[in-house]
């Protein structure tokens, strides 16, 4: 995967839509790809090349062909995320089968056509506070120390959390306009 990959990034460079490839940094963004003869999963486990087993937190949502595993690290977390290609998947229908426009703002996250208003989640105003607090806590460390490391983790943590309760709203939103009407405008 990783010689697909390097060869798609010299593609795009060539192409004149992306800078020349470089090396990605040890410790940012880690992650790696797995094509499907090389990992295995089997309920709640799966086996990954010189790791061996490591287990899930859940069993795979759908059936069908395992094409590939992506496994990344978010803060100290890692997450397997494997691409299933189900052709024989049927969708719920809308509840509905309405129309409706949405516009995204800034004092709510939308409001549709219908008059309602859904307000967004403020997760870094609540956690401002505790977030300033550890931000000056890293900068106050040793540069290369322990430390420094296991604060600069805390502060990873709470950056998750932070952008996991944004993306969590945005899920609820657009799962609850796709359940709701068939027909959705911009």
């Amino acid at each position: 995967m990783a010689i697909i990959q390097l060869g798609k990034a010299f593609q795009n460079f060539f192409a004149g839509r992306a800078r020349y490839p470089t090396f990605r940094r040890k410790g940012i963004h880690d992650r790696f790809t797995l094509t499907n003869d090389q990992f295995e999963v089997d309920g709640c486990r799966i086996r990954i090349p010189n790791l061996g087993w490591v287990r899930m937190r859940e069993p795979l949502r759908f059936t069908g062909k395992i094409m590939s595993a992506t496994v990344s690290r978010v803060a100290d977390r890692w997450f397997a995320s494997i691409t299933v290609y189900a052709p024989e998947l049927q969708l719920p229908k809308a509840e509905n089968q309405g129309a409706v426009g949405v516009d995204l703002g800034l004092t709510a996250l939308a409001t549709l056509s219908t008059g309602e208003k859904v307000p967004g989640p403020k997760p870094h105003k609540a956690r401002l506070g505790r977030l300033r607090r550890l931000s000056r806590s890293l900068s106050r460390k040793a540069k290369g120390s322990a430390n420094r490391r296991k604060a600069k983790v805390k502060l990873a943590r709470l950056h998750a959390r932070i952008a996991n309760s944004r993306m969590d709203a945005l899920h609820k939103l657009s799962a609850g306009l796709t359940r709701r009407f068939s027909l959705i405008g911009a």
